[in-house]
């Protein structure tokens, strides 16, 4: 009896997910329809994104130009109950801040720009928040306003949305010598070289710079204010971070917050330039600087900045790279297919990183060659890791997914551990 249980609840598994995916072909085919009516229509291929991955939407340039008057929709789709979120660039005026993205509803989301808005959508990244789910992407234009997506899809309406509501005053921040420790402690638990600090005074209105050298490694770099007594606003610091000879800007904060923070990785001794805004006037700024070394696995032939850029990446995936790595190739714009010797009771890390050019969108997924292994993919322009073990197979395949201008890229591949063959990986 039991048996009979677990296959039925199986069956009925399959049965939904196939369900699941009729119904969003369905809503693909009647929205296509009905835009294309309208004006110019494009479906971007669609793609299988898990949970935390972002994918910067692939806009051809020709959807956003901004001399013309038409308008531009970005529609993404995904099953009802499907939930992510689309990050916009920082210099659309008309998008709420990066810290906040836009939510999926019903799993669809919706972005219409026109005019000289248009090109803001080149900056675009989906980002999943579910734990795996299928997204398709609907480009269209048109002269003039477009039915909503509720209107077109009535499975896809919300229905009437509850006001927010007032939020409230900003909570009180905790003392500055508890953030200060609280720092501390973090660097220290993550194995910093070394952990720094430092004071500042800020001008009569609330604006400062100073002069720093960032030796080669990563560097994270916290801004910390205390509020006046009887200072009525609220202390807002922004912080930026510029190259000293070429005035290039390294690294930006601008989140609305007391404290503003900078994360960078730099190959070799780099002078730097710190300004900030927002302070209390003529108040004192306590400066935090964590550094950490770069990964002993990266290979000094390769450059200081190909290294920076690659540390950076190991660093936001928490990847030690304490060896060098067994696999390099280089690769330009387009899909490039690569074969790989692994060994079935390794586990490895692939990370990848542009090297030149205009990035729209750059991919890495891989799949070992053993019975019942799915894809991992990963995708961020600015570079991009995923990790998998070989459970038994003595061949993988890897995949790198480019799109921009005069695009070159690197992938590398290193041993990051062993797992018995047959054990699932946690």
């Amino acid at each position: 009896m039991k048996r009979r249980c677990l296959l039925g609840l199986t069956l009925g598994m399959v049965a939904w997910s196939a369900g699941a995916r009729a119904d969003l072909g369905a809503d693909v085919r009647a929205l296509s329809a009905a835009r294309a009516t309208a004006g110019r229509l494009l479906r971007l291929k669609p793609r299988l994104l898990e949970r935390g991955e972002r994918l910067a939407l692939a806009i051809p340039p020709e959807f956003l130009d901004p001399k013309s008057s038409t308008c531009t929709t970005v529609t993404l789709l995904g099953v009802v109950g499907l939930h992510f979120a689309v990050r916009f660039s920082e210099l659309d005026p008309n998008a709420p801040s990066t810290a906040f993205a836009e939510q999926s509803v019903v799993g669809a989301s919706e972005i219409t720009r026109c005019g000289s808005s248009k090109p803001f959508l080149s900056g675009l990244q989906l980002e999943m928040r579910s734990p795996r789910g299928l997204i398709e992407t609907l480009l269209s234009v048109a002269r003039v306003g477009q039915p909503r997506l509720s209107e077109l899809l009535p499975d896809r309406d919300p229905g009437n949305e509850l006001s927010l509501g007032e939020p409230g005053p900003r909570p009180a921040l905790p003392p500055l010598g508890e953030r200060l420790a609280r720092l501390s402690m973090r660097a220290s638990r993550d194995g910093a070289e070394s952990f720094q600090q430092a004071h500042f005074q800020a001008a009569d209105d609330g604006t400062g710079a100073d002069r720093l050298s960032l030796d080669a490694g990563c560097h994270e770099l916290t801004l910390l204010a205390a509020p006046a007594p009887g200072l009525a606003r609220v202390v807002d610091l922004d912080l930026q971070l510029v190259e000293q000879e070429s005035g290039a800007q390294l690294a930006v904060d601008r989140a609305e917050d007391a404290d503003a923070s900078l994360s960078l990785c730099v190959g070799t001794t780099t002078p730097v330039e710190l300004r900030f805004t927002g302070a209390p006037p003529s108040s004192v700024l306590s400066l935090t600087h964590a550094r950490w070394l770069l990964p002993l696995g990266l290979p000094s032939a390769w450059g200081d900045d190909v290294r920076a850029r690659l540390a950076r990446v190991a660093r936001t995936h928490h990847l030690r790279l304490a060896k060098p790595p067994i696999y390099g190739s280089l690769g330009v714009q387009g899909t490039t297919e690569l074969g790989l010797e692994v060994e079935p009771g390794a586990c490895y890390s692939a990370l990848l990183i542009p090297l030149r050019g205009e990035v729209r969108s750059l991919s890495v997924s891989v799949r070992a060659q053993a019975p019942n292994e799915s894809a991992r993919s990963a995708a961020d322009s600015e570079g991009s890791a995923v990790s998998f073990c070989a459970h038994g197979a003595r061949r993988a395949s890897l995949e790198v997914s480019g799109e921009g201008a005069n695009l070159a890229w690197l992938v590398a591949l290193w041993e990051s551990g062993r797992t018995a063959i047959g054990v699932a990986e946690r």
